[in-house]
């Protein structure tokens, strides 16, 4: 009850997630078509602009797909739990006979293979830097937008003259909109990487049932006399 409960909050969230980063992405495209044909500065701000909602939509998809692999973990966990809790009562009650120690042989080789997860997880792992990585660019580019005129004043370094009053401003509007991304951005990194850290403890608590199961299958069984 409480599991569905939290699945359909989940979802829930995920649908806004989807829905404000499909509008932040119709917003972009349109303030590049109103930048088409005015000056490479407004073009090229409002094509890096359209490139940030394009990260926030795979990211929102990536977290999707994070919640779907992180159900298959906990359903196999869950499976591996109910199998070791039932072998551990069968050892307590009857010990290992040979009956039950060709059943278990039986059950190891029908255990998943490992050797995909581990190759999950380094694969993770390199995902989870990357991912900090750019987080990091984006903490540093927000920096430098808290002063807008600044940003822009930056942006027009190779401007020949002072910078019209009417570009400036346009200019200063489409940096307001990227601090907007940004923040956007931000927030779904962080989603991100909790959603990775959560399906790497996950996966962690599968590998231990797993290892256990192991090595209670491979006990040598008792002989009678």
């Amino acid at each position: 009850m409480l599991r569905a409960r939290q699945r359909r909050l989940e979802e829930q969230l995920d649908q806004r997630r989807h829905q404000e980063a499909e509008q932040a992405r119709v917003a972009a495209e349109a303030a590049q078509r109103e930048a088409a044909g005015k000056h490479l500065l407004l073009e090229a701000l409002a094509a890096r602009n359209a490139q940030l909602t394009g990260e926030l939509s795979e990211l929102t998809a990536a977290h999707d797909g994070i919640h779907a692999r992180q159900a298959q973990v906990v359903a196999e966990t869950e499976r591996l739990g109910d199998e070791l809790r039932n072998t551990r009562r069968r050892l307590e009650i009857a010990g290992m006979t040979q009956v039950l120690g060709q059943i278990l042989i039986d059950r190891r080789q029908k255990l998943p293979d490992w050797r995909p997860y581990r190759r999950e997880a380094k694969e993770r792992e390199q995902t989870i830097v990357a991912a900090m990585l750019k987080q990091i660019r984006y903490d540093e580019e927000a920096l430098r937008l808290r002063d807008l005129d600044s940003f822009v004043a930056t942006l027009a370094m190779d401007y020949e003259g002072p910078l019209p009053s009417d570009l400036h401003d346009e200019l200063r509007e489409l940096a307001q909109a990227r601090a907007s991304l940004l923040t956007k951005v931000t927030a779904a990194t962080d989603t991100y990487l909790r959603a990775l850290g959560d399906l790497e403890y996950a996966s962690g608590r599968l590998y231990r049932d797993h290892y256990r199961l192991r090595r209670l299958s491979r006990r040598p069984p008792v002989v009678g006399p």
